[in-house]
């Protein structure tokens, strides 16, 4: 598979998974930070190599 489409993949994947978790904590009452770390930390993970 090419890497850009890998790549793009895995960000929609993580894009879905965090809007999960913004329900989640927007329900609990934590939202800002928490966003801005969980955002930063799947975009390097995810980087193409």
């Amino acid at each position: 598979m090419d890497t850009a489409l890998k790549y793009r993949l895995d960000v929609i994947i993580a894009l879905l998974f965090l809007l999960v978790l913004i329900e989640s904590y927007r329900v609990a009452g934590y939202f800002g930070p928490t966003l801005l770390v969980v955002v930063t930390i799947v975009l390097v993970a995810f980087a193409p190599e």
